[in-house]
């Protein structure tokens, strides 16, 4: 009769809420590197079905509770402890149906949440599917390092200039460098953003 409902899969606690548990407030490497692979993943299968996110953040991803299929054993469920991405309220298409990419318009409100946002945002641009990785590589270096150097900053113009500060030295970096708290960074990351930097809007 018109009613439009959604039914959607129980997961468990988000990234935010789990680092926050942690002593150290942050992730090891090996684990940040596990669920960096599977948040990817995400992100891609939404990029290639059309849709960019927009608001990519540890509080939008959740993990996998078990499952019970019946099969008996006493291993893990087939989704538990996998990362799994939500909340699609900011997505947006990125092509059109017949696969072009949509045009990107002149100037568009602030979108996402300023600790992840990438620059483009803070710049009144067009969000595409690079603004996505920006925020994941944000989102995966507070993983790893505890906070980011803005964390505490509200003013989104200041938080540009920090941001365009850090990616300044990301982008200077020869190899491995420290987070805002001294914790290793592996050379890995100083590629990742010299790739995304790289990548226009299309």
């Amino acid at each position: 009769l018109g009613i439009h409902y959604l039914v959607m899969q129980l997961l468990g606690d988000n990234l935010s809420e789990l680092r926050r548990t942690t002593p150290t407030k942050r992730f090891s490497l090996r684990i940040v590197a596990q669920l960096g692979l599977q948040m990817v993943e995400a992100i891609r299968e939404m990029h290639e079905n059309g849709y960019v996110h927009r608001d990519i953040k540890p509080s939008n991803f959740c993990i996998g509770l078990p499952t019970h299929s019946g099969g008996g054993g006493d291993g893990p469920g087939e989704g538990e402890g996998r990362c799994y991405i939500l909340d699609f309220g900011l997505a947006r298409r990125w092509k059109e149906r017949d696969g072009e990419v949509r045009q990107a318009r002149e100037w568009v409100e602030f979108r996402g949440t300023c600790r992840y946002a990438s620059k483009h945002s803070h710049m009144s641009e067009e969000l595409g599917r690079r603004d996505d990785i920006w925020s994941l590589l944000y989102m995966l270096l507070e993983l790893l390092g505890g906070e980011l150097p803005w964390h505490v900053t509200r003013d989104r113009d200041a938080v540009l200039e920090m941001k365009r500060d850090h990616e300044r030295a990301m982008l200077s970096a020869r190899g491995a460098t420290r987070s805002n708290h001294g914790v290793p960074v592996p050379a890995g990351f100083t590629q990742l953003f010299q790739h995304v930097h790289s990548l226009t809007f299309d």
